[in-house]
């Protein structure tokens, strides 16, 4: 299957039975009307937990990635994990799913074991700072939750990347948490990087045509730009470009107060539409929900079906909530605020114990 599948195509052999999902009938419609009741389901299920293994093995021979390295690097990796002081104990009944997620974490990185530390070290300590986001699925059963939609798309973009969508549904500014935004982002992110990554960037659509300006108020400046500074080495996805869709003037002024927040690269990649056409026409109608100019079900229905599938996934998000670093430990020369390692380029793998 290719980066960008066809919308109407459906993989049959994950369709579930009507039961499972629908209310049994003995009128129950024809086949072709549960199958389209199912669909959303089934790609929900495939983008999780079926990776497409052309486009995974793509990605390992472009960051020369190959299976043995791999494995050993993953060593390397669960051994400096164990052995710095200030880093969790990793549980041994989860060595399989622990594996799989360092994996995916030097996909990210591109292969490189030292930006790799880095993100390790960057995700315990944010775990350890905001326990209310790393550490919580509150916001699965918040009473905002359908006032703001956190979406990731099943077919990707053309290039190969995945399409997140975060749309503001209310124009009251009182419906917005910035901190459930952000755990509702993680948990998404976290649900693929516990199974295999098939890319390693987003296209993301910003749907504020809703916005107010005093849904501004609602964001606390300090606790945005930490969460900002860590979260970029604790997920380092790349973005590919930021649509920005809406109509009101003022937006450009939001622009202006929250551009000391982002690097240049992002502020550069920012994509300006005033209607929905504009938006299929820059990303193809095929990628998009009906709401967005496209065909694929409405925002509101796939944001019900992630919401649906975190919970089912919640335990990942609940389990683990002493897999956070202990500051006090750390070494005096691995400051929290400027990562000794952030410096350090390529990818260094001999492993040196003392």
């Amino acid at each position: 299957m290719s980066p960008v599948g066809k919308v109407s195509t459906v993989r049959l052999f994950f369709q579930p039975a009507p039961s499972l999902f629908w209310p049994h009938s003995s009128t129950q419609g024809s086949n072709k009307s549960v199958l389209k009741r199912t669909r959303g389901r089934i790609k929900m299920k495939t983008q999780l937990d079926n990776a497409n293994e052309s486009d995974r093995r793509l990605l390992c021979n472009e960051y020369k990635m190959f299976p043995e390295q791999v494995e050993r690097d993953i060593d390397i990796l669960m051994h400096w994990i164990n052995k710095t002081p200030h880093l969790p104990t990793l549980p041994k009944n989860k060595e399989g799913e622990v594996r799989n997620w360092l994996e995916n974490l030097l996909l990210m990185n591109r292969n490189s074991l030292e930006k790799t530390k880095d993100c390790v070290d960057s995700y315990f300590l944010l775990r350890a700072l905001h326990p209310n986001i790393l550490l919580s699925d509150s916001a699965l059963y918040s009473e905002y939750y359908n006032d703001v939609s956190v979406v990731v798309l099943e077919p990707k973009a053309e290039d190969g990347s995945r399409i997140l969508i975060i749309g503001f549904n209310s124009t009251d500014p009182q419906t917005f948490k910035l901190q459930e935004l952000c755990q509702r982002i993680r948990m998404i992110l976290e649900a693929f990087l516990r199974n295999k990554l098939d890319f390693t960037s987003f296209v993301v659509i910003l749907d504020i045509r809703n916005l107010v300006f005093s849904h501004m108020a609602q964001i606390d400046l300090v606790f945005l730009k930490q969460v900002l500074s860590l979260g970029k080495k604790m997920l380092p996805l790349r973005i590919k470009n930021v649509h920005l869709l809406y109509t009101a003037s003022f937006i450009e002024k939001c622009i202006l107060i929250l551009k000391p927040f982002f690097s240049r690269k992002i502020m550069d990649r920012l994509v300006h539409h005033k209607s929905t056409e504009s938006l299929a026409k820059s990303l193809s109608s095929k990628v998009l929900p009906k709401d967005l100019g496209g065909e694929l079900p409405d925002t509101q229905y796939i944001n019900n079906e992630w919401r649906n599938v975190l919970r089912r996934k919640s335990n990942w998000f609940l389990e683990d909530e002493s897999l956070v670093s202990v500051e006090s430990k750390r070494s005096k020369d691995n400051n929290n605020d400027k990562f000794s390692m952030s410096s350090v380029t390529g990818s260094f793998r001999k492993l040196c114990i003392d």
